[in-house]
């Protein structure tokens, strides 16, 4: 209890500071650089086949001939299921993206299911004006088509046509840009489906800025253990959940909070590899991974508006036994902005 109320007064008082020091009063999400891995849905976002969450994640979708292994959301690496996909290009390969790109695979008979479409979905934490861009684009010619789609809460904003070989490209999309206000539960859609007998790849760019601090959270460096992630953002007056997948079953572990970013390696204390990513450390929570290796914590934050706007820093640590020589590691790192 008494670790709990350290953790909470050094908490607020610093992330007080922090949001005092800070001029800027919006909030921009990007499918890009907001991407898990981790988790779906991730934040205010979803990556879904149909009307729901891609179920499956794997690390290695094999259906696009990577170099490297690539991690997607699709039920099957590759035959029945491997589509609708949603990825975050990491190797490289000779369609017309690069890494970093946001790619998606569209509904096909070879995958089983032939009637399922893809889209992404952001829900508004917070209400404001949002202005939304998009960009879209076929990444090769195989003589397949896709109507794509934009929309508010089911109201069309746009929507267009793509063919392998037609006028778009990475470097000349379909683009769409506008500003309107939004709620906080609404829903922005982005959906592919396909025209063709079989589906495609498309490349997408999918960018939204609220004129309100909502709240957010973003990938801040990569780890030596788990992955997390989490489902909403953190705002003040609720409690916020962090978790993680990908640690041994049962490992026993803590939540790190910290005020900033930070690169510490740790390979000289017996964590080869590892690199803690927040400083200054503002506590901990503890947190136990399951039979699965997964694990969650929950912060709550108090009820104070000031507070919007401030960031903080987490990780997890988990006992990891023949990992490495301590036996623990650290998972990949997340920056946090709080919302009102």
């Amino acid at each position: 209890m008494h670790h709990r109320n350290h953790l909470a007064v050094s908490f607020v008082a610093s992330l007080a500071l922090a949001a005092a020091s800070s001029a800027q009063n919006s909030t921009t999400y990007d499918l890009a650089a907001d991407w898990s891995d981790a988790g779906n849905p991730h934040s205010p976002w979803s990556y879904d086949g149909g009307a729901a969450p891609i179920a499956g994640h794997v690390p290695n979708w094999s259906a696009g001939g990577f170099a490297i292994p690539q991690p997607a959301w699709a039920l099957t690496p590759a035959g029945n299921g491997h589509c609708p996909m949603w990825m975050l290009q990491v190797g490289t390969w000779t369609l017309d993206s690069v890494p970093g790109d946001v790619v998606m695979h569209g509904d096909d008979p070879s995958c089983g299911n032939g009637g399922t479409p893809a889209n992404v979905k952001w829900t508004a934490p917070c209400g404001g004006n949002a202005t939304v861009s998009s960009a879209v684009w076929m990444l090769r010619n195989l003589g397949r088509s896709m109507n794509w789609t934009l929309k508010h809460n089911g109201n069309v904003l746009a929507q267009g046509a793509m063919a392998g070989g037609g006028p778009y490209s990475r470097a000349n999309p379909a683009t769409y840009g506008s500003t309107f206000a939004v709620l906080a539960g609404d829903v922005i859609e982005l959906g592919f489906v396909k025209t063709s007998f079989f589906g495609d790849f498309a490349g997408v760019r999918l960018q939204i800025s609220v004129d309100q601090w909502c709240g957010r959270s973003r990938f801040a460096g990569a780890g030596c253990g788990p992955t997390q992630w989490n489902n909403g953002v953190p705002r003040v007056g609720a409690s916020s959940g962090f978790a993680f997948a990908g640690a041994q079953a049962n490992a026993p572990g803590v939540a790190l909070i910290g005020l900033l970013p930070a690169v510490v390696d740790l390979s000289g204390i017996g964590m080869t590899n590892c690199v803690l990513r927040t400083s200054p450390m503002l506590g901990s929570l503890p947190a136990q991974a399951d039979g699965a290796g997964r694990g969650s914590v929950s912060l709550g934050l108090p009820a104070d508006p000031s507070l919007a706007g401030a960031g903080f820093e987490t990780q997890f640590a988990t006992l990891a036994i023949g990992v490495n020589p301590l036996g623990v590691v650290v998972s990949d790192a997340m920056s946090h902005q709080i919302g009102i």
